[in-house]
């Protein structure tokens, strides 16, 4: 499959990611190799991390995302040896305190992500922050908010 990497082309469907950008959803990160034609119309393509082939990988085009840097990628790649293959857990772009807990409370990563700032109130519901959900598969990120009414820490996605 060929791909068109031109920021003219690529920018129709995602404006602030570029060829090569490597980006992070909640869900985890992807490399954004460009665009095709399939059946006359033009689909972004993203290569998921872990995985040795690109796809129309939906979670980032239709979540939030920030863009954690550019990867290389091979000329007819992937190769055993690309990078952009390794696994790479969302879980491991978290920075937790012992103020938060369990929890990151960096703005890129709520606001980012999530956009919502920590210790905003939403609802009876106050943003704690940014943690891996180890329930899910390859420990998703989850903003984890806590219930002013019963003192209880909950996922709000």
């Amino acid at each position: 499959m060929l791909f068109a990497t031109t920021s003219a082309l690529c920018n129709q469907f995602i404006p602030s990611v570029k060829h090569r950008d490597k980006v992070l959803t909640q869900f985890g990160s992807a490399t954004f190799v460009g665009v095709t034609n399939v059946d006359g119309d033009w689909i972004p393509f993203w290569h998921k991390s872990g995985l040795q082939h690109a796809s129309m990988w939906l979670e980032a085009q239709v979540c939030n995302r920030v863009v954690i840097g550019q990867a290389g990628l091979a000329y007819n790649g992937p190769t055993r040896d690309c990078a952009v293959g390794e696994a790479d857990p969302p879980a491991r772009y978290l920075h937790t305190t012992s103020k938060a807990g369990p929890y990151d409370e960096s703005k890129w990563l709520n606001e980012g992500l999530f956009g919502v700032a920590v210790g905003q109130r939403i609802g009876k519901y106050e943003v704690l922050g940014v943690g891996a959900h180890n329930q899910c598969p390859d420990n998703w990120l989850d903003l984890f908010l806590r219930c002013q009414d019963t003192n209880t820490i909950e996922i709000g996605r």
